[in-house]
Order: structure tokens, then C-alpha cells, then sequence
């Protein structure tokens, strides 16, 4: 098979109400028809989805890839400890916590006026971070919005200071980064280089000729 066939995969309802055996059973034919190879689904934090539903996309080769949107500060490690454990053990990987971080409508109005916003997202985040590799998820940073209102590559370079300046070797050895696929009509090559390809490429400015 192609590498660019193993990438195909799907999202799944935006919700956390379809996942009965009679859901399995319609829509896990569907997904081996596309050759899906993942599968998004979104996951309430205080249950997990049904083992009875994972395992069996587990077994004919998808990989559920769990999201959890929520406010930034309302999940609890104590609360998601039993839940890592569980979906670890049944073969989950990916355990994605919390949604677009650099918005505003992610946090509380307190929160988001706050000042250091970045680093007491990782205060909240790491524990959770740690918890997911000890054991046997990876560890995953959500997915941020493109600009944003606090501007995406800000976010993302300051978080990972943030991790490096704390020491956590560990968890950034083994960090994915979850990205949500928008490519707002450009190509996919948009941007190669980064800012050392356009020093002129400003959060919040557009400028001619310019691939921010």
C-alpha cells in the first residue's frame, strides 16, 4: 500500500452520541470500504468511549485518534487518569486534550485576560502531558487555530520554550502536535522556510508578496 494511501481517515460525528454496537456495525463497513486508516472521534471527559467500539477499528487496522474540546482548565487529572489507563490499554495512542488554545472562545473571559496566558496553559497541560506517556499514549499538544487570536506560531514557539526551560526532555522527545488541516486556499507548500524565508511575514499584518 502507498504511504499516501495509509494516510486516509476520517472524522467521525462532532459529538459523543454515536457510539453503540448499532453504530458499529453501519458505519464500520463504510470506513473499511475507503481503506480508512484513522479515525477522529471525539470523547467526553468524564467516560470513555466504549471498549466494544475501539477495539474493533483497532483490530481492522484504524487508528482512533480521541479529542477533547473543552475549556481550557475545566479537565481534571484525576478525573482523566482512569480514562488514559483504559483507552492505553486497549490500544489507543492518541489522547488529544483540549481544542484551539490560542482563542479566546477556549477560555474562560478571566482566564484569556490574564497575564503569562502561554505558560499557565503548560502549568495546566503538563501534568496531563506526563500521565499520557507513563502510560503508553503520546503525549499530544492540540491543535491550534491558524492566527488565531493570540498568534498560532507565538503559541506553539513559547510552549515549547516553556517545556525546554522546564527540563521536560522527555515529554518533548516524544511530543506529537496535533494541526488541523485548513489550508485556506493555498498550496500545501505555503510558507516553506518559516520566517527565515519571509522575514517580513508579521502576526496580524499582511504584506504584499509575503507567505505568512
Amino acid at each position: 500500500m502507498s504511504p499516501a494511501k495509509s494516510r486516509i481517515g476520517f472524522h467521525y460525528f462532532p459529538d459523543d452520541h454515536h457510539y453503540t454496537q448499532r453504530d458499529l456495525d453501519a458505519w464500520l463497513p463504510i470506513l473499511q470500504s475507503l481503506d480508512a486508516h484513522w479515525i477522529a472521534l471525539q470523547a467526553p471527559p468524564g467516560r470513555a468511549i466504549p471498549e466494544d467500539f475501539l477495539r474493533p477499528l483497532i483490530e481492522r487496522g484504524m487508528e482512533p485518534i480521541l479529542h477533547m474540546p473543552a475549556t481550557v482548565g475545566s479537565l481534571s487529572i484525576r478525573e482523566l487518569a482512569p480514562l488514559f489507563q483504559a483507552y492505553a490499554t486497549w490500544g489507543v495512542r492518541h489522547v488529544v486534550l483540549y481544542d484551539r488554545p490560542n482563542m479566546r472562545s477556549s477560555w474562560t473571559e478571566s482566564g484569556w485576560l490574564r497575564g503569562h496566558l502561554v505558560e499557565r496553559f503548560i502549568d495546566h497541560i503538563l501534568p496531563m502531558l506526563r500521565l499520557q506517556r507513563k502510560v503508553g499514549l503520546v503525549p499530544t499538544f492540540p491543535p491550534l487555530t491558524p492566527g488565531g487570536d493570540y498568534w498560532d506560531t507565538a503559541f506553539l514557539g513559547l510552549a515549547l520554550e516553556s517545556l525546554q526551560r522546564r527540563g521536560e526532555r522527555e515529554v518533548l522527545d516524544s511530543l506529537a502536535l496535533a494541526f488541523r488541516g485548513w489550508t485556506y486556499g493555498r498550496p500545501l507548500d505555503w510558507g516553506t522556510g518559516g520566517q527565515a524565508a519571509w522575514p517580513d511575514a508579521m502576526p496580524y499584518r499582511s504584506t504584499p508578496g509575503t507567505q505568512d
